[in-house]
């Protein structure tokens, strides 16, 4: 710059003008460096000057200036600014990115008071511009915010336990923006795994440091596979995470979104697992097919085609499962069989998951059971007046035959004569099914018992199953006709002695039966049934008759004693009647019964005394039990 002199006289000597070109060196600093994202940058602008000594820091003071930029961000956005220079020639820049990119700032022009002289704008965008000439034009730096992105595959996936417990997980780590000098592969990738089912059980380098945690190093693609293995039902979560240094920060980059993993499960359940059906009914069984993603909780599957099977000798008959479940995952089966005993009923369904198959099933036993009551002896005779025990046996079948069943209350009425006289079937069937009703009857006739139980099955089946025994009571009575008469001596007589029988409608001629005959006194059995021995038994005929004839040839008296033994049933009984026959000589006639002419002598009366000793008589010698 010059300015203008004014001229003084010449009184001698010079005068000099001087001019000065400087040159301006702007630099910004650093001209290329690297942020993680949201991790904020300082360029520092700096500003020297060339007076022909050299380049130098702009000295403020007392010289000032500024320098206006423009920065590019990542985000596309532009924003311009001044930057005032300070002591050393210098300013800053702050700028941030939150996103992944490269952002440019660059100085646009300076303005300098340098020396009183304000210099500028100068274009530090283009050269040839004037004081501009000894830059490096354009003046910029470059700032790049990268960062990395950490994607796991699958992020969501479904395997079928227990045919796939195991499951790999890629892990992907790609930088941006691409920039070659930053490596991805040999990086250290921490995995951790949340899971109450699974865990880690590989990894692709083959570090495993627990089993819920991790290290997994890429290759040089980037990748690196992650293996967990699940024990049963249930749900895994695998997250991930890239730590490394950019620039002077630590960077922290998680997995875009970490990877679910389900392991789900089918269940078959048939009801009931096991019961018990009366022979001849039908049992129908529920067949439920479930799933669950947890292990916990368990939802129906509809639609499920259940496969059916029965063993022998069950009969399948209506069954819903062939259509498939409803909503409620369920369908039903009617079983029946034709004998007792047990069938199994199996349900299997096959579950599948993407390629993956696997059979569930479950059991349902029926057994048919039948019952059969007993009532022994079926018939029965008994004397009057004596115990009679019925037995009752309560029988249980499942399938092996009848078999007694203990702790059985079977309840028990009588009809007809007789009473009951002790039971011990309230207090129920003992160890061998059988428990005991006795009766007793002072009449005779006939008694039924009759014995029914109430089989049951199951909750609700039920049936009445009975049985019943006949006893009839017998009363005998034995008479010897006459019971007293008088002959003459060498006169034979005849006896008649008969049998009878009473069944409840009354005596009547008991036929077949065998007495035993005896004699005593004077003279002796000449005949017994017209012919026979003259002394020991004889056969009631069909008048439940027979005849014994006597004689004597000697005065006196002849006592016949007829006897019979009764065995009815485990009862028995002895009975007799008795006969007497007297003899008086001098040919008195037979005067039946009359006893007049005897009583006429001493003899006479001493006979008469005699005859009414030995009245003829029914007496029981065996006591009945």
């Amino acid at each position: 710059t010059f300015t203008n002199i004014t001229p003084t006289p010449a009184t001698g000597g010079s005068l000099t003008a001087t001019k000065t070109w400087i040159a301006f060196d702007v630099d910004i600093t650093p001209d290329f460096d690297l942020n993680a994202a949201n991790d904020p940058h300082i360029f520092t602008i700096s500003v020297q000057v060339d007076d022909g000594s050299g380049l130098v820091p702009l000295p403020i003071p007392p010289n000032s200036g500024s320098v206006d930029w423009s920065f590019t961000a990542p985000d596309t956005s532009v924003t311009t600014g001044t930057c005032t220079l300070v002591a050393g020639g210098t300013c800053t820049v702050e700028q941030n990115s939150a996103v992944i990119g490269t952002g440019v700032l660059t100085a646009t022009a300076l303005s300098v008071d340098y020396g009183g002289t304000d210099l500028g704008p100068v274009d530090l965008t283009a050269a040839g511009s004037g004081q501009a000439s000894a830059l490096t034009i354009p003046v910029e730096a470059t700032k790049v915010w990268i960062g990395y992105t950490l994607t796991l595959d699958p992020t969501d996936a479904l395997n079928l336990w227990p045919t796939q417990p195991e499951h790999v997980v890629t892990l992907e780590l790609t930088r941006l923006p691409d920039i070659p000098q930053l490596p991805i592969d040999d990086q250290d990738l921490a995995v951790t795994l949340t899971s109450t089912v699974a865990t880690i059980t590989g990894v692709s380098d083959g570090t495993v440091d627990t089993t819920t945690t991790a290290t997994c190093t890429t290759d040089v693609t980037g990748q690196c596979q992650v293996t967990i293995t699940s024990t049963g039902p249930g749900a895994a979560t695998l997250s991930a995470v890239y730590t490394t240094n950019i620039g002077n920060q630590e960077a922290s980059f998680p997995a875009v979104e970490d990877a679910e993993k389900t392991w789900r499960t089918y269940r078959v359940n048939v009801t009931p697992t096991t019961a018990e059906n009366l022979l001849g009914t039908p049992h129908t069984f529920t067949v439920t097919v479930e799933q669950t993603d947890d292990g916990a909780t368990w939802t129906p599957v509809e639609n499920a085609v259940p496969s059916i099977d029965v063993s022998s000798p069950g009969i399948i008959g209506t069954e819903t499962c062939s259509n498939g479940t409803d909503a409620a995952g369920q369908c039903t089966v009617d079983v029946s069989s034709p004998d007792t005993g047990s069938v199994t009923l199996t349900a299997t369904y096959e579950g599948a998951l993407n390629d993956a198959t696997s059979e569930f099933s479950d059991d349902g036993e029926k057994t048919w059971i039948d019952y059969r009551v007993t009532v022994t002896p079926p018939t029965a005779e008994n004397l009057v007046d004596t115990n009679h025990t019925f037995t009752v046996t309560v029988e249980v079948d499942r399938g092996s035959g009848f078999a007694p069943l203990p702790d059985a209350t079977p309840t028990v009425t009588r009809s007809g004569v007789g009473s009951i006289t002790s039971n011990t079937c309230p207090a129920g069937t003992d160890a061998n099914g059988t428990c005991a009703v006795t009766i007793r009857s002072a009449a005779a006739g006939n008694t039924t018992v009759e014995a029914e139980y109430v089989g049951t099955a199951g909750d609700s089946d039920s049936a009445t199953f009975s049985d019943s025994g006949s006893k009839t009571w017998l009363d005998y009575r034995l008479s010897v006709d006459p019971r007293e008469a008088t002959n003459s001596i060498n006169d034979p007589h005849t006896f008649i002695a008969t049998l009878e029988v009473d069944r409840g409608s009354g005596f009547g001629p008991a036929t077949g039966e065998t007495l035993d005959v005896n004699a005593a006194g004077v003279g002796a059995i000449i005949t017994i049934d017209v012919s026979g021995p003259a002394a020991g038994t004889c056969t009631t005929d069909a008048a439940g008759t027979c005849r014994i004839t006597v004689n004597s040839s000697t005065g006196g008296a002849l006592t016949i004693t007829v006897s019979y033994s009764a065995q009815v049933g485990d009862t028995a009984d002895t009975m007799s009647a008795l006969g007497t026959k007297s003899w008086i000589g001098g040919g008195i006639p037979d005067t039946g019964s009359e006893t007049g002419p005897i009583l006429r002598t001493a003899a006479g009366l001493m006979l008469a005394g005699l005859l009414l000793l030995l009245v003829s008589m029914r007496r029981r010698t065996a006591a009945r039990s």
